[in-house]
Parts: C-alpha cells; structure tokens; sequence
C-alpha cells in the first residue's frame, strides 16, 4: 500500500464483518495513517462484501461502515 498510495485518485474501502462497529478483519487504523502519509486527497468509496457474516441488515452495515471511516479520518 505504501507504494501505491501516493498515486491513488480513489481508494475503494472494502468491508466484511462490522457487527461491532467497526471492521474486524482489516486494519482500517493502519491503512488510514498509510493513506495520510501519502497525502491522499482523492475519494474514499465503500463496499461491502460481507454477505451473511454480519448480524446487522445490510443498511446498518453501510452505517456503520461510514461511521468508522468518519471516526478515522477526522483525526487526520
């Protein structure tokens, strides 16, 4: 990621299991201060593509997707 970072223009956000509220199978905290250090200034997209491992309907999913890369980049 590092090395593709400071070319990006878009950045697609994938998302799986978020029943907690935030991802749990990737390290979004990591690939935010990566993204910040590059100085990626472009859009951040989200997909889902965690099917039935969630708990929460697919509209609380998307909620709680947005809200942790809301909580994340703000501290930017």
């Amino acid at each position: 990621m590092e090395q593709c970072a400071p070319h990006a223009a878009h950045v697609r956000a994938k998302f799986f299991h978020v029943d907690d509220g935030a991802e749990s199978w990737l390290d979004y905290q990591r690939i935010v201060r990566i993204l910040d250090g590059a100085g990626f200034n472009g859009t951040l997209g989200i997909v889902f593509e965690g099917g039935d491992v969630n708990d929460a309907t697919d509209k609380e999913v998307f909620t709680l997707c947005r809200d942790e890369l809301r909580r994340l980049t703000a501290k930017l």
